[in-house]
């Protein structure tokens, strides 16, 4: 029985991966629920990249222009093998090398299909240390020591001055510059993250508001034209419920996100602005329908819940939030995070001990180097463990279904494997689905590109995303056929029953529900003009079938299924794009054939 809501696209490809899509150097715009660049519909095939600020171990209340800024350290060729400096990598405060290895990974990121990176830090988080001090702005900082391996992850942060003269804001300022420089390099836009936490709390949105007037003045006054181009725009925070703890009401949100809209506008008026989100049960204060930004940028994870039966079941909760959307969602919305865990090299790790040589936590073998679900959502590519979901075929239906319900963009989290599950983590955790979102394995990418070599650090999801824009950097067009019915939405949302076994009793009915829906395979695909459609045989009966051309005009006038499956010849139409159109009870399934 088929798990997947969405219709396959098995549209025609270009082989642009090498090169990525093209570059559009324009500002980006919004007209109606989609990004305009160039005059042209502009797509945003994103992914997360996370920058890190390092110092030299050691100092102290350092100069500014001690602090450097680097990528993550989990990048690259992570090991734990170090003893001195447990579940650390390579990171250096050498000017020039960061930029580099930056530089590198860009390129691969281009060449993977992407045309825009959702930049991660360096972000700013607010701080009051003691009452009556003012508060402080902070960018957190990584110690990088002599030997090139990095320490603690929250030590001598940039302590920042919303004052135009004060050097640790221009070194930062000078950070965001030089991403802007080699993100347009590599013909790509940038999505910039600004804050973190706490920062639109009462006590501190003054100061942070002032470090947004700064900063939105640097872009607009400072940064040459080819730069201010390159960034698309700000997102003001990025998950603020999770971030704020649901402090606010909706009317206090929407004063609080006025305010900071408007600043950032009056200051850059060419840039778009944005707020993030988990999921859509955020709207309870974060409102797309009452903030004031350009577009909205949710978060939505198919990860585990105590009331989901396996990780097939979280990937539909995901895509009937996006369904919600197409919906309910009176503003453009751009997919600010997915992504699907699992991976083939998780990293062998040490037992962890006390200063008494006792083990305080267990660390693992080569055994936990290819893992399965539940410890990830699943499997690379081919399923092993029962579920229909993998993280390559959530890729394809996610680019689908996120298309189809009017998105207007999405964001892979994220470029490559980390190494955040650690013995002590997993100890509390029970999982290690943060370290298996990347789309490259482990291994220094930009030291493998002028071979092209990089590409054999690719997990099997990048495949779905290299062809995914055209030559001309267009998605496929939106499927005309019915994406969901939405009496059949499975959503959490929709129960409301206290009695919590009976809520989820309720769930796992309604999912039940939702999957006996039709399962259909069209083969070959592409074809000569001949293909074959096969159902399950249980559904054969009373199931019929049209097939119609990429206007909708109707080639093949519906006809009955004869048994579970029937050869079709559309030869006699000729080369092209064709929908068939399945109808099974209350149940309609599209598939697309391309004729050769």
């Amino acid at each position: 029985m088929i798990i997947s809501l969405v219709f396959c696209n098995f549209a025609l490809t270009v082989m642009i991966a090498q090169t990525g899509p093209p570059a559009c150097h324009d500002f980006v715009t919004i007209n109606g629920k989609y990004f305009e660049c160039g005059g042209q519909l502009f797509y945003p095939l994103a992914v997360g990249y996370i920058f890190t600020v390092y110092h030299p171990e050691g100092m102290t209340n350092g100069n500014a222009d001690q602090y450097f800024l680097g990528r993550l350290p989990s990048y690259g060729p992570a090991d734990y093998s170090d003893p001195d400096h447990p579940f650390v990598n390579y990171c250096s405060c050498d000017t020039g090398d960061n930029w580099m290895r930056i530089r590198d990974d860009f390129a691969v990121i281009r060449k993977m299909g992407f045309n825009t990176v959702c930049a991660r830090y360096p972000g700013i988080e607010c701080d009051s240390p003691a009452p009556g001090v003012p508060i402080r702005l902070l960018v957190r900082s990584t110690g990088c020591n002599a030997d090139n391996h990095c320490w603690s992850a929250a030590c001598n942060p940039m302590i920042i001055t919303p004052d135009p003269s004060d050097p640790y804001l221009r070194r930062l300022f000078g950070f965001i510059e030089k991403i802007l420089q080699i993100a347009y390099e590599n013909d790509l836009k940038l999505i910039y993250d600004i804050g973190n936490h706490y920062v639109l709390d009462d006590i501190y949105e003054d100061t942070y508001a002032d470090y947004l007037a700064l900063l939105a003045s640097f872009v607009h006054d400072e940064l040459p034209l080819h730069l201010r181009q390159t960034l698309m725009g700000y997102n003001i925070i990025e998950e603020p419920e999770w971030e704020m703890s649901g402090r606010f009401t909706k009317e206090e949100v929407c004063e609080k996100i006025t305010r900071t809209y408007d600043i950032l506008k009056a200051n850059d008026p060419e840039h778009l602005v944005s707020i993030g989100g988990q999921s859509v049960s955020d709207i309870l204060r974060w409102d797309p329908g009452v903030m004031k930004i350009d577009y909205w940028t949710p978060h939505i994870y198919p990860h585990a819940t105590d009331y989901e039966a396996n990780s097939d079941d979280a990937v539909r909760r995901v895509f009937g939030q996006l369904y919600w959307l197409r919906e309910n969602c009176p503003m453009p919305w751009f997919l600010g995070e997915t992504g699907f865990a699992a991976m083939d090299d998780e990293l062998i790790a040490p037992d962890v001990y006390d200063t008494l040589g006792n083990i305080i936590c267990e660390g693992w073998d080569s055994t936990k180097i290819n893992l399965h679900y539940p410890d990830v959502h699943g499997e690379l590519k081919i399923s092993i463990s029962g579920e229909f979901y993998t993280q390559r075929s959530y890729a394809r239906d996610l680019l689908e279904m996120v298309r189809d319900c009017g998105g207007a963009g999405l964001c892979w989290w994220q470029f490559q494997e980390v190494w955040w599950t650690n013995p002590c983590s997993y100890k509390n955790d029970g999982s290690f689905h943060q370290d298996g979102y990347g789309l490259l394995k482990h291994g220094d990418a930009g030291s493998m590109l002028s071979g092209g070599l990089y590409i054999n650090l690719y997990k099997p999801v990048v495949h779905e995303f290299e062809n995914y824009l055209d030559q001309n950097g267009q998605p496929p067009p939106v499927n005309p056929g019915v994406v969901i019915d939405s009496d059949d939405l499975y959503s959490q949302y929709k129960n409301t029953d206290t009695n919590e076994t009976a809520k989820n009793n309720e769930i796992r009915l309604l999912f039940h529900k939702n999957t006996s829906l039709l399962s259909c395979n069209v083969f070959p695909n592409p074809c000569k003009g001949k293909f074959t459609l096969s159902v399950q045989q249980s559904e054969s009966e009373g199931c019929y079938v049209r097939v119609t051309d990429i206007m909708g005009n109707i080639i093949l006038p519906e006809q009955n299924m004869n048994g579970s499956a029937t050869a079709f010849d559309i030869s006699a139409f000729g080369k092209g794009v064709y929908y068939i159109w399945v109808y099974f009870n209350n149940s309609i399934m599209v598939k697309k054939i391309i004729c050769l």
